[in-house]
């Protein structure tokens, strides 16, 4: 059965959603042979913006081609002869078929009903119609939402263009393999998305953005015209302009919700914002937390003003020497780097790009932790993936 993946997309021209499923059906069909020539037990399911049938495209000089990665789950049993083989399918498959970015998590049968978040909630979508199916899975109508998936999903947005090689040492590709300009569009798109979550709710994509885009949870965070271009340039990616906005004001008022704030009257938000995060620092000894306010306070000392610079970058300073003096991490680039945060002859410039360095060498323990909440298990299948997968 041929299965649309682009039902949920916006401005994509009936041409290139006919060429893209094609594809699509061709690529899946290669995938699932795989696993029939092993004869392996396991179930194949799809999450991320391909769960959702809202997928980016490129059009170059005429050839259409998907832009999204293709994230997979994999259900298989604890005790498989195969998981070894399936632990490295992603890197097979990336140099099988060099033209999708695959990455692949993988979670034990037995363990998948324990799926949460927003990565969950996509998975949702394709739970009843998986890929491939060897094994059966109870069925589950939801996933419950919390407030600190949705802060999460949108630090994992901030991993994807903030840390990434061109912000951090000039170079020209980010640490996901992305265009940095796609992650921009992205991220954005992904802390727009966040604000539509509520209890119940099955799944929100960009399309649900843009069809709510002139409701107020939207609207007072952007106008309507910023929403309608930053869906078509990610949809159709390097073929429109994308918007340039305020970050900052941006930044503070996706932040509200995700961080439970409430918005008292003549206090400003930056304020309320700073209290959360240094509670939070105070109050966890999680790696999973101290690295998101780390990150977060990061972003918004990078991208505020003059008078809140400071008090943003010292939470995040805070963050990563809690991380050290808690030992949450053995990594030995994160050591080394957090002891020249101590230096006092730096340049404010200099700690913005060495804290970026410190957190980036976190990330794989992040990415572990956050795997390991959110599945039950650590289910990456090898390190270049920790760097790739894209769907939270």
């Amino acid at each position: 059965m041929k299965v649309d993946y682009c039902k949920n997309s916006v401005y994509l021209s009936e041409e290139n959603i006919e060429v893209i499923n094609y594809n699509l059906n061709h690529h899946f069909t290669r995938v699932t042979r795989l696993f029939e020539e092993k004869n392996i037990h396991a179930n194949v399911y799809l999450t991320g913006s391909l769960a959702r049938s809202e997928p980016a495209i490129s059009i170059i000089q005429d050839e259409v081609n998907l832009f999204s990665d293709i994230d997979f789950i994999i259900a298989i049993e604890r005790d498989s002869i195969h998981r070894d083989w399936v632990m490295g399918l992603a890197s097979r498959l990336n140099e099988m078929y060099p033209e999708y970015k695959n990455s692949v998590i993988i979670v034990s049968a037995d363990n998948i009903s324990n799926f949460r978040s927003c990565i969950g909630n996509d998975l949702l979508l394709s739970l009843k119609e998986p890929l491939y199916e060897r094994l059966k899975i109870q069925e589950r109508s939801s996933w419950i939402i919390e407030r600190e998936d949705l802060f999460e999903s949108i630090v994992h947005q901030f991993s994807g263009y903030y840390l990434n090689t061109s912000n951090i040492e000039n170079g020209k590709e980010d640490l996901l393999g992305k265009d940095k300009n796609y992650s921009y569009i992205k991220m954005l798109l992904e802390c727009l998305r966040m604000q539509l979550y509520s209890e119940g709710v099955v799944s929100k994509g960009y399309y649900n953005v843009h069809a709510e885009r002139q409701d107020e949870v939207i609207s007072k965070i952007v106008e309507p015209s910023v929403v309608e271009k930053l869906v078509k340039a990610r949809e159709i990616f390097g073929s429109y302009e994308y918007p340039s906005i305020n970050m900052y004001d941006f930044l503070k008022r996706v932040l509200i919700m995700p961080l439970g704030i409430k918005e008292v009257h003549n206090v400003p938000i930056e304020s309320q914002i700073i209290d959360r995060l240094n509670q939070i620092i105070h109050v966890s000894s999680k790696l999973l937390h101290l690295y998101q306010c780390g990150l977060t306070s990061l972003v918004l000392g990078i991208e505020g003003k003059y008078k809140t610079h400071k008090v943003f970058i010292d939470l995040s300073i805070k963050s990563m020497l809690k991380i050290n003096d808690l030992n949450l991490s053995s990594n030995n680039d994160f050591v080394q780097l957090v002891e020249s945060l101590k230096l006092s002859t730096l340049s404010q410039t200099m700690v913005e790009c060495l804290l970026k360095k410190i957190i980036a060498s976190l990330r794989c323990d992040y990415l572990n932790e956050l795997t390991f909440k959110n599945t039950g298990e650590y289910g990456f299948s090898d390190i270049q993936n920790h760097l790739n997968v894209g769907s939270l």
